[in-house]
């Protein structure tokens, strides 16, 4: 039994292969990026990134090493508007130290009626000179904090 077992997922794999269907690792993470409700979509996808927002907050070794208690306060002070500072935080914490290279990244457009899939190739960096142009209602992100993806 174990042997027609193995013939059948060694055929699957030769039949994915054939028509260039990657097999993805069962130890890999994956990740859902919005996309400021499809605005940043194209930019993401043509660009071969995803960035996430708060940009108050890019110092990882100050989100890695200072109390929690203490930076959910500052959030809430920073970014009046939001009324849920531990939510910002988390967000913020797993984009900058949970994704990881290899890692898959889902991010869909306006209406989430296409999802793009890509790969982690390079983990979380500060863009140091964002676009000069570019807000949620454009095409351009200007976030600072950004994960490369193929």
């Amino acid at each position: 039994m174990e042997n027609q077992n193995d013939e059948q997922i060694n055929e699957l794999r030769e039949f994915c292969k054939a028509f260039g269907i990657i097999e993805v690792p069962a130890d890999r993470n994956y990740w859902l990026i919005r996309t400021a409700s499809g605005a940043y979509f194209n930019d993401f996808y043509n660009h071969n990134y995803v960035a996430i927002g708060w940009d108050k907050f890019c110092d990882s070794n100050r989100m890695k090493h200072e109390d929690e208690s203490t930076l959910k306060e500052e959030i809430a002070n920073t970014y009046k508007d939001e009324k849920r500072p531990g939510y910002v935080y988390n967000q913020i914490k797993r984009f900058m130290f949970e994704i990881k290279k290899g890692d898959l990244v889902l991010i869909p457009d306006e209406n989430s009626s296409n999802i793009a899939f890509g790969i982690v190739s390079k983990e979380f960096y500060v863009r140091k000179t964002p676009p000069l142009v570019g807000n949620a209602s454009s095409s351009i992100c200007t976030y600072s904090k950004c994960i490369n993806v193929e």
